[in-house]
């Protein structure tokens, strides 16, 4: 927080000279947000978008901070709005997709994430949010099969590989291929929190 109070304290000074500059809110609202000033951070953002209404960073963070204080609707009308002026704002559809999903507008948050997907095919963490959608609408094929496209991207992504071995484990029965994931997650991360059960579960498996 240290590093974000003092830049607050340069931007403050900044801001004197250059009243009508977007990017200077901009850095200013966000640093307000950091250290939790957030009526600061949402004024200075709301003003940087004012100022330049194309600058989807300001949108970005703006619904971010939104999001932490559990105004979801002034998020999701934040991310609207960007959409409505740049509507291949990846980051803006993934961010709106965290809002319906939080709010349990799963099938809303899943067309979000995909749409996201598409304009950003090279992203493991939007495939694998995919996914994990499908986990909480228990359907295991489909999250099943975008969890597979997550380690196409990055074989090393480690939550997609736990997660196969969950389901192959829990829904699928096939031991087999849960212990390969598991062993390629622990490898992954030795010291994770799921480490005990896993291990249970290989031992029980031999």
């Amino acid at each position: 927080l240290r590093k974000y109070r003092k830049a607050t304290n340069y931007l403050l000074v900044g801001i004197r000279f250059f009243p009508g500059d977007y990017l200077v809110h901009y850095y200013l609202g966000t640093a307000f947000y950091r250290i939790r000033s957030y009526g600061a951070g949402i004024r200075h953002l709301n003003t940087s978008i004012r100022l330049k209404s194309d600058f989807m960073k300001a949108y970005q963070n703006l619904g971010l901070l939104y999001r932490k204080i559990r105004r979801y609707n002034l998020a999701e009308k934040t991310y609207l709005k960007g959409l409505s002026i740049n509507e291949d704002s990846d980051e803006l559809y993934f961010n709106l997709g965290r809002i319906y999903e939080i709010t349990n507008k799963l099938p809303v948050a899943l067309l979000c994430f995909k749409k996201s997907l598409i304009l950003n095919t090279k992203d493991e963490y939007y495939s694998y949010q995919v996914a994990q959608v499908y986990i909480k609408m228990k359907k295991w094929d489909k999250a099943l099969y975008f969890l597979k496209k997550t380690l196409r991207i990055n074989r090393d992504y480690a939550p997609a590989q736990y997660n196969l071995g969950y389901i192959y484990e829990t829904q699928k029965k096939n031991n087999t291929l849960a212990a390969y994931h598991y062993n390629y997650f622990l490898k992954l991360k030795p010291y994770s929190r799921f480490k005990a059960r896993i291990l249970k579960f290989l031992k029980l498996g031999k």
